[in-house]
């Protein structure tokens, strides 16, 4: 009966398996408060709040969050300096790791790049400065910029609106499984007082939704730990609709488990009379 039992429990929780991961760390004030990782496909999300001190006054203060998930990462970083002392930062990254493959009717390899959708949005009293930053394993460096120097690449502007970036090309293997890693930085800081400033990339930076890869034709792209299937990326933060088979399966579970419990009461009842 435990075997007929734990066979219903496989049928409910068949599917689950978890093959990539995700990634927060950061914080601010001087403070490493965000340190966390998971398995895909679940959404990682993390907050943090820090008192920037000088002595034992606290003179500002420094406020994190990410989001990481199967082809979605954002992060949002923000300092305010409201007295004396100098240096107040706060910085953020977001990462996922996952398997990708490239379906082709051939084995030769094939050149590819990647379309992401990147939103994001600064505001700042005067600000000491901010960088933000964009890689790959794959695809290398995607964007950055840094405003010390005033120098970056790539990277799409902090005004708020959804922009198209895709990577240049490189070539990859086909029909199997090949790493595919991302990840986003942000770093804020504020020097003189009162000063603030505020880079929000939260919730921003996706795959592109109709077409997460350019690829050659006839070529397709899947990726069960980022939500893809052929080419086409799903939000994980979006609730899907259980597919037939699914629901299916899980009432076959739920009926072989109910069949035992009313056979234990018929069992029961016997064995009073």
């Amino acid at each position: 009966m435990k075997r007929l039992f734990a066979i219903g429990m496989l049928m409910l929780l068949s599917g689950a398996a978890m093959a990539g991961t995700t990634r927060l760390f950061g914080g601010g004030c001087g403070s490493d408060s965000i340190d966390v990782q998971s398995a895909l496909p679940a959404v990682l999300t993390r907050q943090a709040q820090a008192d920037c001190n000088v002595g034992s006054t606290t003179t500002g203060s420094s406020h994190e969050s990410g989001i990481a998930g199967p082809g979605v990462l954002g992060v949002s970083v923000e300092v305010f300096h409201n007295g004396p002392g100098t240096g107040f930062r706060s910085g953020m990254d977001a990462g996922f790791s996952a398997d990708v493959t490239f379906v082709s009717a051939t084995n030769d390899p094939i050149e590819v790049s990647l379309q992401l959708l990147v939103s994001g949005l600064l505001t700042q009293d005067v600000g000491t400065g901010y960088s933000v930053g964009l890689r790959s394993n794959l695809f290398g460096e995607l964007g950055f910029y840094n405003s010390s120097c005033s120098c970056g690449r790539g990277f799409p502007p902090l005004d708020g609106a959804a922009h198209l970036l895709t990577s240049g090309l490189v070539t990859v293997d086909v029909n199997r499984p090949i790493q595919f890693d991302l990840t986003l930085s942000a770093d804020v800081g504020a020097g003189g007082w009162p000063d603030h400033i505020s880079l929000d990339l939260a919730h921003t930076i996706t795959l592109n939704p109709t077409q997460a890869f350019v690829v050659p034709v006839g070529v397709t792209v899947d990726s069960q730990d980022l939500n893809v299937a052929n080419n086409r990326w799903t939000d994980p933060r979006i609730q899907s609709v259980p597919t037939p088979a699914s629901s299916a399966l899980v009432l076959l579970g739920l009926g072989l488990m109910g069949g035992l419990a009313r056979r234990a009461q018929g069992h029961r009842r016997l064995t009073r009379t």
